[in-house]
């Protein structure tokens, strides 16, 4: 982590009900979260606010529509240009990817074939996805909103915003509004018109010591609201040596035997965390007896 980041704020995403049931609003800090995902992967600058955006994007949907499940969202170029990957997890911790060729990907706006593919777990186990496309000049934020609608039949209000710096990101957030059945048309015409104007999300992100709180009654702006709840996020991966050797014993017993006769350590490199896993011939040989 930047010894900049170290003090200030925690990285939290917070929900809130509005006190007339008309909205719900999730807001995110996420600078910590997103700057370790990208100085792991160090993507070329063009990509640090997109990749960014992406991962805060995940996490506001995760909370939005399954807080206690994963959520990924990846953004994909046309023509095999590459992907920008986003996981969020219900523990609060997320990581990124920014696969092979992805700098051609960027953003919609610099591809018009681009679209973005979000994934999330059900309860019963099954998998809910949803696939929008980027118009030419469009934003995440303004994917995202499309994907809510289109695929969670939710109507939102969705702003993600990012400052790059160097080689890491200097300041991350956004949040979303999502309307209620409750919602009165002068409540919804009001919103809109708050959100149509000047971002909030702009002046906050001129506030490094800024909160997810702050951000939350910075897009409220003196409306009534309660605060549901507010958990911490953070970078993490869950790879692990265990899950390495679970994905190892389903490969053809073929393949295993060749890399035992090789009769050198396998070495095998997370893409998400670059956390380096060694297998020495005796775990192999192990897995031909599992296999």
């Amino acid at each position: 982590m930047d010894p900049e980041h170290s003090a200030l704020p925690h990285d939290s995403v917070v929900r809130a009900l509005t006190d007339d049931s008309a909205f719900r609003i999730i807001a995110a800090r996420t600078v910590q979260t997103v700057d370790e995902i990208v100085r792991v992967q160090a993507p070329p600058p063009e990509l640090l606010t997109s990749l960014a955006d992406l991962v805060s994007g995940a996490i506001l949907v995760r909370e939005t529509m399954a807080p206690t499940l994963r959520v990924q969202a990846v953004l994909k170029g046309g023509a095999g240009s590459g992907q920008l990957v986003a996981d969020s997890f219900p523990d609060g911790t997320t990581r990124g990817l920014a696969m092979q060729n992805a700098a051609r990907t960027l953003s919609a706006s610099q591809n018009s074939s681009a679209v973005l593919q979000v994934m999330r777990s059900m309860p019963h186990g099954g998998l809910h996805q949803g696939i929008v496309e980027l118009p030419y000049r469009s934003s995440i934020s303004e994917a995202m909103m499309s994907y809510m609608q289109q695929s969670e039949q939710v109507l939102s209000m969705v702003d993600l915003r990012s400052i790059s710096q160097d080689e890491g990101i200097e300041n991350a957030g956004g949040f979303i509004v999502q309307l209620l059945p409750e919602a009165q048309p002068e409540a919804l015409d009001a919103m809109i018109a708050r959100l149509s104007g000047d971002s909030p999300l702009v002046a906050w992100l001129q506030k490094p010591q800024g909160t997810a709180l702050d951000l939350l009654a910075m897009v409220l702006d003196g409306i009534p609201y309660t605060l549901l709840e507010e958990s911490p996020l953070r970078f993490g991966c869950q790879c692990s040596a265990l899950r390495l050797i679970t994905s190892m014993s389903t490969l053809p017993r073929e393949e295993i035997e060749s890399f035992v006769s090789a009769g050198e350590p396998l070495e095998i490199r997370c893409d998400y965390c670059m956390q380096l896993y060694r297998l020495d011939t005796e775990q192999l040989r192990g897995l031909l007896t599992s296999n």
